[in-house]
Order: C-alpha cells, then structure tokens, then sequence
C-alpha cells in the first residue's frame, strides 16, 4: 500500500508539525494504541506500507525525525522568511503539490492540516487530521487584518473573499479527526462537517532529570513563563511585555521566532529569552516546573503546551476562548488583556 503523508508546510519545529510526525510513526510502527491506525487498519491492508511526506513549502534545516522523502513545491533555506506573504497564491501552490502527489499515485492521502492541505484536489481515499480550519480567514480574521497597513491589508481583505469560497468546497473525506472539540465545533460552523472524532494529541511526560534551571539560565527564582514563537500578532506576546514592563515582575520568554529582535528591543531588564528549547531537553521541563506560572493569551485550537502545563500541575493564565475548555487542570481565565495586570500581581 502507498500512502501519501501530507502536511501545509515543514518550515520550523511546531506542535502541529510534532503531531504530523507522530501520527506517522504511528501508522508506520502499527501502533495498537493510535486510533488513528486502528481505523485505518480496518479498511486498508497495512502490512507494506510504502510511504512518501509531501508539503508545500520546505526548509532544508528543517529536521526530518523519519527517512522518508520529502517532496515540496518550494524548497528554501531562508523560505521561512517569505511563505506567508504567498497567502493569497496558495491555490496555486496546492494545485502544484497536487500534481505531484498524483505521479506519486499513493492508494490512501493522510493529510494533517491546519491551513491549505484539507483542500486537496485527489479522488484516492483521504483520512484528515484537521489542527484547524484556515485561521487567517476564518477564526483569526480581525486580528490579522488589524495586522496590516496599507496595501497588504488591501490584498488581504480581496484575497480572503475568494480563499473562503475555495476553502468551503473541499469537505469529503473518508474519515475526519479533530485536535480538540473546539475545532470540530469550528469544522461544523464552517464546513458543516460533523459527526467524526476528537483525538487529542499526544501529551507525555517523560522521567526528566532534575536540574537547576535558575542557576544554569540566571533566573529570578519567581518568574512567569511564556511558552511559544516570539510574535506579536495572535500570540499578544507585545501586549504581555507591555504588562510586564509595566509591573515589573519577571518574565521569562522560551522560544524564537520572527519577531524576536522588535520584542527584545521593547522589553525591559526583567523579562529573559531563552532560546528555542526542545521538549526533548530535560531544561525545558524544568523550566515549566520552576515557574509562578504560565501564560497563554492565545485563542489556540489545541496547545500541547497547554496540556504539558497541566500534567505537571502549574498554573495557566490563559484567556477564557478556545480549547482552553478541553483542559481539565488548574487555570485562570481571563475574558481580557485587561486582567492580566490585576492576576499575575495577586497570584
């Protein structure tokens, strides 16, 4: 059997792209336990499997957990800088990636998306792994348009129109899987897909070595976390600083990303990055556990941060939207920005 292993794009290490990986290693390593496999075991011989991944756009420094051939329709090394401007072609882009899935000829499409990939043009068996619908033109709408200036706002309200309607066509799949009930709330309102199932990601606490984070980083021993790519749009990661500045309180920041250089020249001497840190480091759960608390101001569809956050019972300020409701442990919530101030200064 060959299956076709599909994703929006392999740029840098994120948790939809962890789950992507994951879901691959289950279907590759027969996992009794992935429901995913199981399904897919009922309708399709697995015993060989021949498998290549397929994305859109692809980062050579993008590390490949797998041996298996990654074919793309744009392969650079700086790609990383440039893909999102490509929104309003990502059509085309789809259209392209498709003729090659097709010379592929794969028996069964396995797609993980949280963009482009559900809207795939391809009459073989599809299963879907759905991270979420297309944020920029749907739930994330207004934040990204407030985003703008000028003419990119121009071409992004125009674009937005026409990607909504090719968005809405592609909605049948053999099977269909939600990261959270709140995407597949999501999924019903604006696909009208309904009736399939809510497999949450996969969340494990490894027997990490204890280490002394505060002395190895030179951390203030009372520190709140923030656990994500530095951007100021959706993130809100500016508006945090704001706070932080404004209190005082420390803050530490453990991740990178685009907007890295503008946050560090606004943040003042009690907020620390720390660079990228795997959650294959011991460091990084350490990190996690030795805070006050962690923030996430982000309406997410699913945050494995989230989840690991609550497993190792600290405290997640987050606001009151999203999966955030599919999380059974300790949190605060918040209906605005506004409260932050009033929460991390009382907690």
């Amino acid at each position: 059997m060959k299956v076709a292993f599909i994703h929006d794009w392999l740029v840098s290490p994120g948790w939809a792209e962890k789950v992507f990986f994951d879901i691959i290693q289950d279907v590759l390593t027969q996992n009794k336990e992935s429901k995913i496999y199981q399904d897919l075991k009922q309708f399709w011989d697995t015993t060989n499997i021949q498998t290549e991944i397929f994305t859109n756009f692809h980062s050579p420094n993008f590390p490949n957990p797998t041996n298996i051939k990654i074919n793309s329709v744009l392969n650079w090394k700086n790609i990383s800088r440039y893909y999102r401007n490509l929104l309003p072609i990502f059509p085309i882009f789809t259209k392209l990636l498709s003729q090659k899935i097709k010379k592929y000829n794969p028996d069964i499409l396995i797609i993980s998306s949280f963009a482009i990939w559900k809207n795939i043009d391809n009459n073989k068996s599809k299963i879907l792994y759905l991270h979420s619908g297309m944020q920029y033109i749907w739930s994330h709408y207004d934040e990204y348009e407030n985003k703008f200036l000028w003419i990119k706002k121009l071409i992004f309200k125009f674009s937005s129109k026409y990607l909504k309607i090719w968005d809405k066509k592609y909605i049948n799949f053999d099977k269909i899987y939600f990261n959270s009930n709140y995407t597949k709330k999501l999924a019903n309102q604006i696909y009208w897909i309904k009736s399939w199932k809510v497999i949450f990601p996969k969340v494990k606490i490894p027997n990490y070595k204890k280490i002394d984070v505060i002395k190895k980083y030179n951390l203030n021993k009372k520190y709140y976390l923030f656990v994500w790519r530095t951007v100021r749009f959706v993130k809100y990661l500016d508006k945090i600083i704001e706070v932080f500045n404004k209190i005082w309180l420390p803050l530490v920041i453990m991740w990178d990303g685009p907007d890295r250089k503008y946050l560090q020249n606004i943040a003042k001497n009690n907020i620390k990055f720390l660079w990228h840190i795997s959650d294959t480091n011991d460091d990084y759960w350490n990190i996690i556990e030795n805070s006050q608390a962690v923030i996430n101001l982000t309406k997410e569809s699913f945050w494995i941060v989230n989840f690991q956050v609550g497993k190792l019972w600290k405290t997640l300020i987050s606001i009151n939207d999203g999966a955030i409701k599919d999380i059974p442990w300790k949190k605060i919530l918040i209906d605005s920005f506004d409260k932050l101030e009033n929460i991390v200064v009382n907690l």
